[in-house]
């Protein structure tokens, strides 16, 4: 009784560190997305601004709000109101240039009176209705370049406006010396990075590094493997434990465990929508399932095949984790729900007859007869995906990971009812060489999905997937030169 409570306490304490350390990931996460952001300066905000070519200048997005960020064109002004707002600038200019020395005054004279007779001549034309200028697209410009469009009205105000043109009055500057003037000051020079400048760049860049979604994606994986890891580790040091204590606390405990792991993917999916962690987690879930089989049938006692409560615990397993195991596949494989569905609860399911029928002296006839239940949905969900992928005309990143995640999921869970029946067996080259053609079958169809997904990533952006696909055929080559050589007399 005691083993029994230290059991649950155990299990209750590991479910609530699961929890304590998903919501302290999760908020790191957050911490560092923030940390991010105030080290580099913040992400600027953006808004939506009617932009269009510059017939000016020529820039493709150049118009926006009414007027070219580069060469100053305003296309919404009638032709009059335009050319005044030209020779006001041009007077502008000319009036900076002679502050700089830069024209004489008898040349600034005969400029201004060339741009005052354009000025009253532009007042005498008729006002033209503006052109209507269509928008090309809608672009993202940042806040810092966004200029506001003006009112129509400010601008029929413009076009009207008939007031003369009268250039700024400025004294004439005295005769200075060319030698007498003054040498241009030299611009300031940029300011040398400091020690706290560059130790806070470095560390924005590591943290935006260790934040890229590749580098989280590892994160959950080494996640997943230490779970599942975990998980391998406590059934097999718990055998002892397992062996003394009733035998359905145990299994009970660990659905519970796997339906909470299950229930974390899914509400962090739809309530967060962290589709990556949510969809590691759904993974990892999967993974669980052979294990709480692999867990259930450990015991040394067995029950008999007619016990209720055995019916009973069969029947409950068997609907909750098939239950799991379809939500799951639905979320992660879509339209390939069955297939996943199926390699994970016919191993799973293969192993309640496993650990009751599979002895040292079963042969190669009953070593095949009793894992043609795993072997044949392992066989249904690669030969169904591989057919799929044959038909596929190019392969897309989602079609690849949809291969991937139902190839090694159901690889998993065939892998623990391989070890079950080696276990049973009492020895690995036993049951290698018993299972040798069932293990060749299986070893074919990995090779002939490997090639399926290889020859539709022709794509150059696709080289990683097609190298993965090719490291998997190449392993199931492998694997059936290895039954060959455990199958020879």
């Amino acid at each position: 009784m005691d083993e029994i409570l230290a059991l649950v306490v155990g299990v209750f304490c590991f479910a609530v560190g699961l929890c304590i350390l998903a919501a302290a990931g999760h908020g790191l996460r957050l911490l560092g997305a923030a940390k991010i952001r105030g080290v580099s300066g913040g992400e600027s905000r953006e808004k939506s601004i009617r932009t269009h070519e510059c017939t000016a200048c020529g820039a493709p997005r150049g118009i926006v709000g009414g007027q070219c960020v580069y060469c100053g064109f305003q296309p919404n002004l009638v032709p009059t109101a335009r050319r005044k707002s030209e020779l006001q600038t041009a007077a502008r200019v000319l009036s900076q240039l002679r502050e700089e020395g830069q024209l004489s005054e008898e040349q600034f004279l005969q400029l201004d009176a060339l741009l005052a007779a354009q000025w009253t001549k532009a007042a005498t034309e008729p006002v033209a209705p503006p052109p209507i200028s269509e928008v090309d697209e809608v672009h993202t410009f940042d806040a810092e370049i966004a200029y506001l469009e003006e009112p129509q009205e400010a601008i029929d105000q413009q076009a009207t406006r008939s007031e003369p043109f009268a250039p700024p009055p400025a004294a004439p500057p005295a005769e200075v010396h060319p030698l007498d003037r003054p040498e241009p000051a030299a611009p300031p020079a940029a300011p040398l990075p400091t020690f706290s400048d560059r130790a806070r760049r470095r560390l924005a860049d590591v943290l935006t590094a260790f934040m890229e979604e590749k580098n989280i994606r590892w994160g959950e994986v080494l996640a997943g493997l230490l779970i599942v890891g975990s998980a391998i580790g406590c059934v097999v040091s718990l055998q002892e434990t397992l062996r003394e204590a009733d035998p359905y606390i145990p299994a009970f405990l660990l659905m519970l465990a796997t339906a909470a792991i299950y229930g974390a993917g899914v509400y962090t999916l739809r309530r967060w929508d962290l589709q990556s962690v949510s969809r590691a987690v759904l993974i990892i879930a999967l993974l669980l399932i052979p294990l709480n089989f692999l867990a259930a049938t450990t015991p040394g006692e067995k029950r008999s095949v007619t016990d209720p409560v055995f019916l009973l615990a069969v029947a409950l397993g068997l609907s909750v984790f098939g239950a799991i195991a379809w939500s799951a596949g639905r979320t992660l494989t879509r339209d390939a729900a069955l297939r996943l569905t199926a390699a994970v609860m016919g191993a799973s399911a293969s192993q309640l007859y496993l650990s009751r029928l599979a002895h040292p002296q079963m042969g190669i006839g009953g070593a095949t007869l009793l894992f043609s239940l795993p072997a044949a949905a392992f066989l249904y969900a690669i030969g169904e995906q591989t057919w799929r992928a044959s038909r596929w005309k190019a392969l897309s990143s989602r079609r690849a990971e949809q291969t991937f995640i139902v190839a090694g999921v159901s690889t998993f869970a065939l892998s623990v009812a391989l070890g079950l029946t080696a276990h049973r067996a009492g020895s690995v080259t036993d049951a290698a060489e018993w299972l040798s053609p069932t293990m060749s079958l299986v070893a074919a169809a990995v090779v002939a999905l490997g090639l399926a997904v290889a020859g539709r990533a022709a794509a150059p952006a696709l080289g990683a997937l097609r190298a993965a696909s090719l490291t998997i055929a190449l392993l199931g080559a492998s694997l059936m030169t290895a039954n060959l050589l455990f199958a020879w007399p």
